[in-house]
């Protein structure tokens, strides 16, 4: 599992996790 975030200029990060 691979967890990836993804920080906006407008400080709202959203995190998205993967499972291969």
């Amino acid at each position: 599992m691979i967890a990836e975030c993804v920080c906006a200029i407008v400080s709202v990060c959203l995190c998205v996790t993967v499972k291969f």
